[in-house]
């Protein structure tokens, strides 16, 4: 019983931060040019995670569309996505594009062979 319930409480857990989309954003640069090519507004940072069943078929996967909110049965753990979900943040505060873009997909197995979390993490400078 102890097993069962510990087995319960470790799923639920990595159900409930698996699926997830976020930007983080900062502008605290401290009159630091980030680049040459314009003015600096910000720092962003992209991030989409998802929980994927077998390695390949996702279960839930954070929205890049409309971020901190799960989608269901669909793969957007991808480059593009993540990318897209960048460069409209980094629009609607003001730039007109975004250097120094860096990415890093990764999967991690949960339970090998069963259940794995994928995140993509996109970054760049802001500016206009």
């Amino acid at each position: 019983m102890k097993k069962l319930l510990l087995a319960v409480v470790c799923g639920a857990s990595i159900a409930l931060v698996s699926g997830c989309s976020s930007i983080r954003i900062t502008n605290e640069l401290h009159d630091q040019a980030l680049s040459d090519q314009g003015q600096t507004i910000a720092h962003i940072n992209g991030t989409i995670s998802g929980l994927y069943f077998l390695g390949f078929l996702p279960i839930w996967c954070g929205s890049p569309s409309e971020v901190g909110q799960p989608v269901f049965f669909s793969d957007k753990v991808t480059l593009t996505d993540t990318v897209s979900m960048l460069t409209k943040k980094s629009k609607a505060v003001g730039a007109a594009k975004v250097l120094d873009m860096q990415s890093n997909y990764d999967s991690s197995p949960v339970i090998p062979f069963l259940f794995s979390i994928k995140k993509c993490q996109v970054s760049g400078n802001c500016v206009r």
